[in-house]
C-alpha cells in the first residue's frame, strides 16, 4: 500500500512539472510563435491541454505537497484535504498578488508564475532533504516490500474507499 502512495506522490510530480512547462509555453505564447495558433484544431488542442494544465496548477499546487505528503499521517480525509490544499493555495495568490504591489513589480502572468515555481519547488526540496534526513522515503522512492505487486493492485479498491 506504501508502495502505490509513494508512487502517486511521484505521479502528481511528474505531473505538476509537466504543468508547469504548458503554463510557461502559453505565457510565453509559444503557439503563436510556432504558428499553431492559425491550424484550428491544433489550437483548439492546445488551448484544451493549457486550460487544464492551468486549473491543475491554480487548484493544486503549491500547497499539495504541504498536505498531502508533509502532513499525510494527520487524520483528513481526502475531500478535507484538498480543500484545505484549494483555500490555502487561493489565499496565496492573494498575498503574493499584495505582496507584488507593495513592492511595485508588475502583477503578469509572469511573476505569478515565477513565484510559484520557486515557493512550489522549495517545498519539494524541503521534503526531498528531510527524506534523506530521516531516511523515510515518502515522495520519490518507494520502500522495499515482501509483498509481491498483484496483491498492491488489489488493495487500490480498498486504498480508494478509505480515502473518501
Amino acid at each position: 500500500m506504501e508502495k502505490l502512495k509513494s508512487r502517486v506522490n511521484l505521479y502528481f510530480f511528474l505531473i505538476s512539472i509537466l504543468s508547469f512547462i504548458v503554463v510557461f509555453f502559453h505565457i510565453i505564447k509559444l503557439d503563436v510563435r510556432l504558428g499553431i495558433s492559425d491550424i484550428f484544431y491544433l489550437k483548439f488542442l492546445f488551448q484544451i491541454i493549457v486550460f487544464t494544465s492551468t486549473i491543475f496548477t491554480v487548484t493544486l499546487l503549491p500547497t499539495y505537497p504541504i498536505f498531502f505528503v508533509i502532513f499525510k499521517d494527520k487524520e483528513f480525509k481526502l475531500l478535507e484535504k484538498l480543500n484545505l490544499t484549494i483555500v490555502s493555495n487561493l489565499s496565496f495568490y492573494i498575498l503574493v498578488g499584495y505582496l507584488g504591489y507593495i513592492i511595485g513589480v508588475p502583477i503578469t502572468a509572469l511573476f505569478f508564475y515565477v513565484v510559484l515555481f520557486i515557493f512550489f519547488f522549495s517545498i519539494t526540496i524541503y521534503i526531498i532533504m528531510a527524506e534523506y534526513k530521516h531516511r523515510k522515503y515518502i515522495f520519490l522512492k518507494p520502500q522495499s516490500y515482501i509483498h509481491g505487486d498483484i496483491k498492491i493492485l488489489k488493495q487500490v479498491p480498498i486504498y480508494l474507499k478509505s480515502n473518501q
